[in-house]
């Protein structure tokens, strides 16, 4: 089942997400010790959960205890995996839609000034023209990550599939210029419109700061 399951995404999905998947799906498999979906039972991915978020049992050799989102990862990828098994008549239930998702503490991103960003392109720049090998790279890897959002790993996976000249648009400050919330989810691939939201509470504590500075009348 698992290796079927795996077949039937690896079309539909990115590389990193697989390998995602093959992680988690291969780490309960050694931990059940059973090619059974009938022993994936709630109570041992119950365990199978505690352990990875006490570092004990299976986790003991784990560098640290899971944090929320990777306890939430794990949850949503064996979630997934089990309604695909119940669609093809592999599974009669899905155990873990009793497992609870925990609470995560979301960061609000920052968003840097003009002069932090001159900073950290002219130090690139530098970079590129004293120790850069193969040709310069550092300050055009960060002008992309200022002007899509995108993370280290996105940029390190990039392919030039992903990369529209035709449109050419910048997003990192797409709101402060005044751009739509929508077009900029849009613009994002964000999924949900609250994590574009993130951003625009940003801007809004930018406005009441500069509110602040406003004249008393």
């Amino acid at each position: 089942a698992v290796r079927k399951y795996i077949e039937f995404m690896e079309p539909r999905f990115s590389r990193g997400h697989i390998i995602r998947i093959k992680k988690v799906l291969y780490n309960v498999l050694s931990f059940i010790n059973s090619t059974s979906l009938e022993a994936w039972t709630f109570e041992a991915l119950q365990r199978y959960f505690q352990e990875g978020l006490t570092r004990t049992g299976w986790a003991a050799d784990a560098r640290r205890p899971w944090s929320a989102r990777t306890h939430n990862l794990h949850l949503v990828l064996l979630h997934g995996f089990f309604k695909w098994a119940i669609r093809n008549n592999l599974a009669d239930e899905n155990p873990t839609k009793e497992i609870k998702r925990l609470r995560q503490i979301v960061e609000e991103p920052e968003i840097h000034s003009r002069e932090d960003i001159e900073k950290v392109l002219n130090a690139g720049h530098e970079y590129d023209i004293q120790k850069a090998r193969g040709g310069p790279w550092l300050e055009r890897a960060v002008r992309i990550a200022l002007h899509t959002g995108a993370r280290l790993g996105e940029l390190i996976a990039a392919e030039w599939s992903w990369v529209s000249l035709a449109h050419n648009r910048i997003i990192s400050h797409a709101l402060m210029s005044g751009v739509g919330i929508r077009q900029v989810q849009k613009w994002s691939g964000h999924e949900s419109i609250s994590t574009t939201e993130r951003y625009a509470h940003i801007l809004k504590s930018q406005e009441d700061e500069d509110i602040k500075r406003l004249p008393r009348l």
